[in-house]
C-alpha cells in the first residue's frame, strides 16, 4: 500500500502464507465485465467528482496506522491488500496457539482496532471516502489492491459489527479453518473459476458468486460443529466483500441461504 509514513514490520513470507479464499480477485473477470465498473472503465475521476466532500488522505493514513498497531498487524507485512488480508488470518491464526481464549482475544484486538478506526478516528463519513476502491485507485495503489483493501474492511465490518456474537463463539474455528481446511475452501474457489471465466455479463456472475459463499459457509458450518449460525455469517461476510466487484449483484435474491439468523449488536467498546 502506497502511504506517506513507514508502517510495517517486514517479516519472511512463509510467516504469512494462510490463504483468504473468500474474496473473489477482480482478477478472474471478463474484460467485458471490467468496463462496467468506472475503476477499470477510466472514469474514476467523474466517480470522485461525484462523491463529495472526499477524503483526508493524510488523516487516513494516520488512522490506517493507528488501525494497524492496535490490531496487532504491525507484527505481519501489510504491504498490500493481498498481504493484509493474510495477515489478519495469521493474527488470529497465532492467536489460536495458546488456545480458545488467545483466538478470542485476537479477534477481539481485531474488532476493537476496528471499531476505534470507524467511530473514533474517522467517523462514518470520512471512512466511507476512504476506504473505497476508487479512492486507493486514486492515490497510486493498483485496481486489485483497490478492491482488495474495500472487500477486506467491508467484511471486518460485518464479522467485527453485527456478526460479532457469531464469530466469538467459535474462535478456534474462524482461527484454523483457513489452514485446516484449505483444500476445500480452494475447491469453492476453483469451481467457482472454472465455470465463469468465459461468462460476459455481470448477472451471469451472480448465482455461481451466491454458490461459492454458500460453499465456504458450508465448510466452516462443519468445522464448527455444525453450527449453521457461522457458517451463514461466513457466507454472507464473503457475499458482502465479493459484491464489491459484482455490484449487479447486491439484489437480496443473492443473499445467502445457508438458514435464517437473527443478530444483536454487540459492543465491545
Amino acid at each position: 500500500m502506497k502511504l506517506l509514513i513507514p508502517l510495517l514490520a517486514f517479516l519472511p513470507l512463509a510467516v504469512v502464507c494462510l490463504p483468504f479464499v473468500d474474496f473473489i480477485n477482480p482478477d478472474i473477470f471478463s474484460r467485458t465485465i471490467h468496463q462496467k465498473n468506472p475503476v477499470f472503465s477510466g472514469e474514476v475521476g467523474q466517480v470522485l467528482k461525484d462523491n463529495t466532500p472526499g477524503c483526508n488522505w493524510g488523516t487516513f493514513q494516520l488512522c490506517l496506522a493507528d488501525f494497524i498497531t492496535k490490531s496487532g498487524l504491525s507484527a505481519y507485512d501489510t504491504s498490500n491488500a493481498t498481504m493484509m488480508k493474510m495477515a489478519v488470518n495469521q493474527l488470529l491464526a497465532d492467536g489460536a496457539k495458546s488456545g480458545p481464549t488467545g483466538a478470542a482475544n485476537s479477534l477481539i484486538q481485531l474488532c476493537r482496532a476496528q471499531q476505534v478506526l470507524y467511530s473514533q478516528c474517522l467517523g462514518l463519513d470520512q471512512a466511507t471516502q476512504c476506504i473505497s476502491a476508487i479512492e486507493f485507485i486514486r492515490q497510486g495503489n493498483t485496481s486489485n489492491d483497490g478492491f482488495g483493501y474495500q472487500m477486506l474492511f467491508t467484511r471486518l465490518n460485518f464479522q467485527c459489527g453485527v456478526a460479532f456474537t457469531s464469530f466469538i463463539a467459535h474462535p478456534m474455528e474462524v482461527a484454523q479453518t483457513p489452514t485446516n481446511y484449505s483444500v476445500r475452501l480452494d475447491s469453492c474457489l476453483d469451481t467457482f473459476i472454472g465455470g465463469n471465466l468465459n461468462n460476459d455479463t455481470v448477472t451471469e456472475f451472480c448465482g455461481p458468486m451466491e454458490q461459492y459463499g454458500e460453499c465456504v459457509g458450508k465448510i466452516y458450518t462443519e468445522a464448527a460443529q455444525c453450527s449453521v449460525d457461522l457458517g451463514w455469517s461466513v457466507c454472507e461476510a464473503t457475499r458482502l466483500a465479493n459484491i464489491i466487484t459484482l455490484p449487479e449483484c447486491t439484489d437480496s435474491q443473492w443473499a445467502c441461504k445457508l438458514g435464517t439468523v437473527g443478530y444483536n449488536f454487540y459492543f465491545l467498546l
